[in-house]
């Protein structure tokens, strides 16, 4: 069976425990129902969110449903973002 992205990102957010969100700004609002769906139905999971914007202008666009999250404020591909992400994760 063929699988889309869509329901790739859905399966996999479904089981997981953790995700990591790189760079992704929350202004999709399709994609933003996704995160927000997947969230309410999977209450184990902690997004963790790799975007240099400050913490206002993410929590302005992520959902309002979504309160399990930690926002890395650094740029990808830098040593401290890559060990702050390790330190997010159990």
């Amino acid at each position: 069976m063929i699988s889309t992205p869509h329901t790739h990102l859905v399966e996999s957010l479904s089981e997981a425990t953790h995700a990591i969100v790189i760079g992704f700004a929350f202004r999709d609002p399709y994609i933003n129902s996704v995160f927000a769906d997947t969230c309410r139905k999977n209450s184990s999971l902690k997004l963790v969110i790799v975007n240099p914007a400050p913490m206002a202008q993410i929590r302005q666009n992520l959902p309002r449903s979504i309160e399990n999250f930690e926002h890395i404020p650094e740029g990808f591909g830098t040593d401290s973002v890559i060990s702050s992400v390790r330190d997010s994760l159990p």
